[in-house]
């Protein structure tokens, strides 16, 4: 599965909101294109409220958090478990699960979407992701993020 999405050729995101179509594409080499689609998505997901964010910009995380946050994203977009152990020595005491993107999404469900098991063991074995959280709409958990079976009845188990 996760060299299904690498072989894709690079596609422009449509909403630079949705979460999904950044996670769905081929890795890109633009940093600054990356870190500023982070920002944004980190931005949206620490919102309390989904209206919040359009009444209200001001929302209360810290710029060092979001680097923090931006690290882990980043790790699971590249597929690096030599980052998330990076991640993991730097912020041990800091949650990896936090609300990413308009719909809440947390980066285990991103790693699922992204589609590569050893990042999402390493979630949840080791960084002690929570597998049932659910999204903004209460419908989906990292389980049905993605279409790998072998991840699917891991993450369901």
């Amino acid at each position: 599965w996760s060299r299904h999405l690498e072989d894709k050729p690079e596609r422009k995101m449509e909403d630079p909101t949705d979460v999904t179509q950044l996670f769905r594409m081929r890795e890109s080499q633009d940093f600054t294109g990356l870190d500023n689609l982070l920002t944004e998505i980190i931005f949206l997901g620490a919102a309390r409220k989904m209206r919040s964010v359009v009444q209200s910009p001001q929302i209360s995380i810290s710029e060092e958090e979001k680097e923090i946050r931006k690290a882990l994203l980043r790790a699971i977009y590249f597929r690096s478990i030599d980052d998330l152990a990076r991640w993991r020595t730097s912020y041990s005491d800091h949650s990896v699960d936090f609300p990413v993107g308009k719909e809440r999404f947390t980066p285990l469900m991103l790693a699922a979407l992204r589609g590569d098991m050893e990042v999402v063991r390493y979630l949840v074995e080791t960084l002690e992701a929570r597998k049932w959280t659910k999204t903004y709409d209460r419908k989906r958990t990292a389980a049905d993020m993605t279409e790998d079976p072998e991840m699917k009845e891991y993450l369901s188990a």
